[in-house]
């Protein structure tokens, strides 16, 4: 598994973004993609099974970077008989059908892309960086590429926006694209430097398992698609996975996505690959099992620690007092009750 990460810039200017605090923008040379391609090589089994995953920054404003890679991946993957899945996740504004059908051409066959609310809130929240509104031109974007390739609209939640949910699920039906999506609703988590506004706006964990199953039921209702279960093949952090690696763009090698902002998190680099690393070592030998509450918590088989990156790092980023636990801790019950709305309402 690999993130790759071709720029840390953006044409967005979040209010809430963790990116805001990097004033990195560059921008992943050839060179750089040429060693990705490399690795891809010597790391991919024949027979085996790649997958690549397009992060920001914002990854369209290097689309022609993530089709020269994904054009030589086509040939590794020919060669090795080698199986692939691969996604993007971006805000959509210049997800438009031209590069959707390129990217699919390439095999990259999902966009995952983030909303936050209905337009007058979105817009305030995820406007370009000129300050132009962005909401119209995404629904556009995915009304226009939700037959060339699988969306899954991630719904940002906050205590201001919560109640629009259905608004906006209106929309879906109104603009008739329900039914080739998918939807994922998330929590917005405020930072260290985010302002009061921000911050007061934000849900705990715990206040977000009481808000999510009666979303997730309205979801339900409207015979939108939506996986609101954990599965045994699912973390709930990609680096607690020994085969995953994020390569930042100047090629630096990291655990999390988390960290790409700061060099002196990463564990290599993709031309000087090192299979020993200080950086690499703290990040494998953590251990859920060292924290008391989370060896006695009966969802410690699914969640399997929670957010890595708070067990491993200590800096501030995140709010001192971030929650890394899992909402499942708290409503996994009335999700297994909604699993099985779900499969009546899907006959």
């Amino acid at each position: 598994m690999i993130t790759i990460v071709p720029t840390l810039d953006c044409n967005f200017k979040c209010i809430y973004c963790y990116e805001s605090n990097c004033k990195d923008r560059y921008y992943m040379t050839r060179d750089t993609a040429e060693h990705i391609i490399k690795y891809i090589d010597t790391f991919t089994p024949n027979g085996g099974m790649l997958r690549i995953t397009w992060f920001g920054g914002e990854p369209t404003l290097a689309l022609k970077l993530i089709y020269y890679i994904s054009d030589a991946v086509s040939d590794i993957l020919l060669r090795k008989n080698a199986s692939y899945f691969s996604m993007i996740v971006t805000n959509g504004y210049l997800l438009d059908k031209k590069a959707a059908l390129r990217l699919r051409s390439y095999g990259v066959e999902e966009a995952c892309i983030t909303i936050d609310g209905c337009a007058e809130s979105h817009d305030i929240r995820r406007p370009l960086k000129s300050g132009k509104e962005t909401f119209d031109t995404i629904i556009k974007n995915i009304i226009d590429i939700s037959d060339i390739m699988n969306v899954c609209i991630r719904y940002s939640v906050d205590r201001d926006n919560m109640e629009e949910f259905s608004k906006f699920l209106d929309i879906l039906e109104e603009t008739n694209i329900k039914e080739k999506i998918r939807i994922e609703i998330i929590r917005i988590e405020a930072y260290s430097y985010s302002d009061s506004i921000v911050k007061n706006r934000e849900l705990s964990t715990c206040e977000f398992s009481k808000v999510y199953p009666e979303l997730v039921k309205q979801v339900i209702e409207r015979k939108i698609k939506i996986d609101f279960l954990p599965t045994q093949n699912r973390t709930s952090c990609s680096a607690l996975l020994s085969n995953h690696v994020v390569i930042a763009p100047r090629g630096e090698l990291h655990k999390c996505i988390y960290t790409v902002w700061n060099s002196a998190e990463s564990f290599g680099r993709v031309d000087k690959f090192s299979k020993l690393n200080e950086n690499l070592v703290k990040w494998m030998n953590a251990s859920p099992t060292d924290n008391q509450d989370c060896k006695n918590c009966k969802v410690l088989p699914i969640c399997v620690g929670g957010c890595l990156r708070s067990m491993v790092i200590n800096d501030t980023v995140f709010n001192d007092s971030e929650d890394r636990c899992i909402q499942h801790k708290y409503n996994i019950e009335k999700l297994i009750k909604l699993k099985y709305i779900q499969s009546i309402f899907e006959k």
